[in-house]
């Protein structure tokens, strides 16, 4: 825009742009729930529309069915903020590029179900006064990760890296609570998550994980978006030897209201459905 609306950097204006950075791509009705909870809807709408005609975000939309009009609007970080939040020296290892805005379709909808996860928690932590410690995405895990040697079946070792899409940590009453995020879509071969299920028990039985995240209970949480999907996933660990430590649950289902509290999560060799702190 030539002439973009006059504005001065608030503090919120900062929670917006480090959001966008740590979460990588929000809807804007993710940053509304997650900044702008305690005013009305026109007033994040006014605002992300000035952060982003002033270059401090960039927008995008993911592609559906009736075009762009009844897209949500998505949210990355722009140049803009990018500077700014450099400047901030607040992230230690702040790391932009440009060429993170060039992302395709599935990508999009990989982070932004990552992204959705990552709010039903934050906000169910939030109301409940539990601390999140630590959550490290994708992004920084990709930089410094393990590798795990899995011997297959015809007796080849394999040299497994152990990428999950999210690591975090919850400061409960008993103590810290530690955890991996899966994001499945259903996109993924069965064959290739098998191979990560291996991956995870064999990290698990070397006790490598111990050194990296420096806990012993450490667990796997498999989120995905059908029913069907899920079980057939929790079928494949329990046949692949994964047990307690895996757990599994509906993207769809959970909320900020349920996440932690009720009884939405099942978990790989047992029955029912059992709450996340058990």
């Amino acid at each position: 825009m030539k002439n973009p609306p006059n504005m001065r950097l608030m503090p919120r204006d900062l929670e917006v742009l480090k959001a966008v950075y740590e979460y990588r791509v929000l809807t804007h009705t993710q940053l509304t729930q997650l900044v702008f909870s305690n005013n009305h809807p026109s007033i994040a709408t006014k605002r992300l529309y000035t952060l982003f005609h002033n270059g401090y975000l960039e927008r995008l939309f993911l592609p559906v069915r009736g075009g762009v009009a009844i897209s949500p609007t998505l949210y990355l970080l722009g140049k803009k903020g990018a500077d700014q939040l450099s400047l901030s020296g607040e992230y230690l290892n702040f790391y932009w590029a440009k060429d993170h805005l060039k992302v395709g379709t599935l990508f999009l909808a990989h982070a932004l179900a990552i992204s959705e996860f990552r709010l039903k928690m934050t906000l169910a932590c939030r109301a409940v006064n539990i601390p999140i410690l630590e959550w490290q995405g994708e992004r920084a895990l990709k930089k410094d990760y393990d590798r795990v040697s899995v011997i297959s079946s015809s007796g080849v070792t394999k040299q497994l890296p152990i990428v999950p899409d999210s690591y975090f940590v919850l400061q409960t009453t008993k103590g810290k609570r530690c955890f991996v995020l899966e994001l499945d879509r259903g996109t993924m071969e069965c064959k290739r998550f098998r191979t990560k299920v291996e991956g995870y028990t064999a990290y698990f039985e070397s006790g490598a994980y111990k050194e990296r995240y420096g806990t012993k209970s450490l667990r796997v949480l498999t989120v995905t978006e059908s029913q069907r999907r899920m079980k057939n996933l929790k079928a494949i660990t329990e046949r692949t030897g994964g047990k307690s430590r895996f757990w599994f649950a509906l993207l769809d289902t959970l909320t900020a209201e349920n996440i932690l509290t009720d009884t939405v999560w099942s978990i790989a060799q047992r029955p029912d459905q059992h709450t996340l702190f058990e």
